[in-house]
């Protein structure tokens, strides 16, 4: 998966995090970022400082919808399933769910344990053709690398991040972090470069008027504006 895609998936939900002034709103967010098409990252969102502002002062209200973003960071359909009091899951973030369990799966099991058993256990899947559509489709998402083994009934994994499942997202979340960052230490360069180049030309323009007070005082209002 490009962790670029990842992040522009989830960038609008950051940014709308900063307008959520309620456990009703924080929840509404959660709930369309986790069923966003190409959002697989949720560690920037965990930290969003408007939700953890809101889960300090609403801690019970906002509790459920906080579990559930975690279970999407960096839990799995089993944990899911077996934590009580949960929102239920509407189709897009069960696919979504299950598909970033596979992916955990996929990095700390051993070749051998990635039989359809136990994938269709752990993924709460009633048949082989449901568990070969969802691999199917996190291969398509670009989740995993992986060939369907029918014949031995495994699933052979041939990308797959190191150091455990769940440390795979984290380290996709990192990425996503770090190329947000970049991009927003790129902006503030852009902007500073813009205004010296312009800083330039003005001093480079000899018959331009020495700057004035009322200059300066005018310059100030248009930013604060």
């Amino acid at each position: 998966m490009e962790q670029t895609k990842a992040l522009n998936a989830l960038e609008p939900f950051i940014a709308l995090s900063k307008t959520a002034t309620s456990p009703r709103a924080a929840a509404d967010l959660i709930e369309r970022a986790t069923s966003a098409p190409n959002t697989y990252v949720f560690a920037e969102l965990l930290r969003a400082p408007a939700l953890r502002a809101l889960a300090a002062s609403h801690p019970e209200a906002l509790r459920p919808h906080l579990a559930l973003l975690r279970a999407f960071s960096h839990g799995d359909y089993a944990t899911y399933v077996a934590t009580p009091s949960l929102p239920p899951l509407g189709d897009a973030q069960r696919l979504k769910l299950r598909q970033l369990s596979l992916l955990s799966l996929a990095a700390s099991g051993r070749r051998e344990d990635l039989t359809y058993a136990r994938l269709r256990a752990r993924l709460g899947l009633a048949s082989a053709a449901e568990l070969e559509t969802l691999v199917a489709t996190a291969i398509d998402a670009g989740l995993v690398d992986a060939k369907l083994d029918p014949a031995r009934q495994r699933v052979r994994v041939t990308r797959r991040g190191g150091g455990g499942g769940v440390a795979v997202r984290e380290q996709l979340a990192r990425r996503a972090a770090a190329a947000a960052s970049g991009r927003r230490t790129t902006n503030v360069l852009d902007s500073a470069a813009g205004t010296t180049k312009g800083a330039l030309a003005e001093a480079m323009d000899l018959d331009a008027p020495l700057p004035t007070a009322d200059d300066g005082k005018k310059r100030a209002g248009k930013r604060k504006m």
